[in-house]
């Protein structure tokens, strides 16, 4: 018999995308779980209740916050009231394979010391006109939580992990004073208190869109993550890292929202502080022929290219 799954899902404006999410839940081979999804906004309209409710299975619980609280409570709400053992997380905009339960399940049930479990990804960029990627989870280093810390290992999404309910509440859950870096955050401490396992296939697909980790208060989340982490010096690093990552976004963002100007000047932004960036020489081109030609002209020279390759 194999263990039940808590699926934690906080939704906030996105019912589209949301639909999609808990569609590919309800999918899932390994049936037996409940899903908590938590609607972080006054719930004025009827749009997430009515996708909730359009899935007419029981499993799905639906809770709204009266007012916006962030994606840390909203978490938290719904670890609370969760009732087994393994917490599986979704984020809004992201879906999962079939056997995404199945296959983490499995790997819990493998190594039961594991805290974390965590998968490969296919990263669709499809509405930004980048095409698709596949990446293939890869086996922890041994220094894994020094690596997350310095940004020399991380992982892309909330949406390609599990973890243990018990593990996740000794640590005091999500730190609900940080607005934003609050998964990496919660997955450090985690990581603090036990081991992790990988499991190679790409399991969850996590959407990239004109949106996509931007923050009009990172640099209040950079400080606030240089406090809390001040006792690791190699924090410095991530924090960088994830400046440079910002500006990338944020010229993308521009772009896509048509405010040239803007993306020029997050563009050179990110190239004072692309030497912090593994690969940075093909993001600095992307980004370069992004704002260059603008997004309809990239995707056109995207699609020709890929023809080529494919010829």
């Amino acid at each position: 018999m194999t263990s039940p799954v808590s699926v934690v899902v906080t939704t906030y404006n996105r019912v589209e995308m949301l639909e999609r999410c808990l569609r590919s839940v309800a999918a899932q081979t390994h049936s037996d779980f409940e899903c908590i999804v938590v609607n972080d906004h006054p719930p004025t309209g009827p749009g997430v209740e009515a996708v909730v409710n359009d899935l007419a299975d029981p499993r799905f619980e639906l809770y709204h916050n009266e007012i916006n609280r962030g994606p840390a409570a909203s978490r938290n709400r719904a670890i609370a009231v969760a009732r087994f053992a393994i917490l599986a997380l979704l984020d809004d905009d992201d879906w999962w394979k079939p056997e995404f339960l199945a296959t983490h399940v499995a790997a819990h049930e493998t190594h039961p010391d594991a805290v974390l479990v965590y998968c490969g990804y296919l990263r669709d960029a499809s509405l930004l006109g980048l095409g698709n990627k596949e990446k293939r989870a890869t086996h922890p280093p041994s220094d894994l939580l020094s690596a997350m810390l310095s940004g020399r290992f991380t992982l892309a999404s909330t949406s390609i992990l599990s973890v243990k309910r018990d593990a996740v509440l000794k640590i005091g859950g999500y730190d609900e004073t940080l607005k934003g870096l609050e998964d990496w955050d919660m997955v450090c401490r985690l990581l603090e208190s036990g081991p992790a396992v990988a499991v190679p296939e790409a399991l969850a697909v996590y959407t990239e869109h004109p949106g996509f980790r931007v923050s009009k208060n990172r640099a209040e989340d950079f400080a606030a993550i240089r406090r809390k982490w001040a006792r690791f010096p190699q924090v410095e690093q991530f924090v960088r890292r994830q400046q440079a990552e910002m500006e990338f976004n944020s010229s993308r963002a521009a772009v896509f929202a048509e405010q040239r100007l803007a993306g020029w000047r997050h563009f050179a932004r990110f190239v004072r502080k692309a030497r912090y960036v593994p690969g940075a020489l093909r993001e600095l081109s992307v980004l370069l022929l992004l704002n260059a030609l603008g997004p309809r002209a990239y995707s056109r020279l995207q699609s020709a290219v890929s023809r080529t390759q494919g010829s």
